[in-house]
């Protein structure tokens, strides 16, 4: 939570509590909870550790007040086995899938032209 003072011109002083703003949800921080409670022997701290980030970073990500890094991402598969392209919001992946199709199209763009150039 995120509290505000409002002060008024008269001098009297207010508070709102206005909510912490979410990271999108990820099938990926889903799966990463369900790895730590599938067993007993496992927990936050030695997965820090394991990671090579602290324990409040890997709370940060299953509270969705933050998201791993990619490189970190690659880390969590090896170690846990959530895929780290599961990470990734919608709109997110469909940058990827656009941006994909687009090198797509201009790998096949330039083999057209130098076909045509032979």
């Amino acid at each position: 939570m995120v509290v505000i003072t409002i002060t008024m011109t008269d001098g009297a002083s207010t508070h709102v509590t206005k909510p912490k703003k979410l990271a999108p949800e990820t099938k990926a921080r889903c799966e990463l909870e369900a790895w730590l409670a599938a067993d007993k022997r496992r927990s936050i701290a030695k997965l820090a550790a394991a990671l090579s980030v602290s324990a409040p970073a890997v709370s940060q990500w299953l509270n969705r007040t933050a998201r791993p890094d990619h490189d970190v991402r690659v880390l969590i598969q090896t170690v846990t086995g959530v895929h780290a392209d599961g990470w990734e919001t919608l709109d997110e992946c469909r940058e990827r899938l656009e941006r994909a199709k687009l090198a797509e199209d201009a790998r096949r763009d330039f083999d057209a032209q130098k076909g045509s150039a032979a």
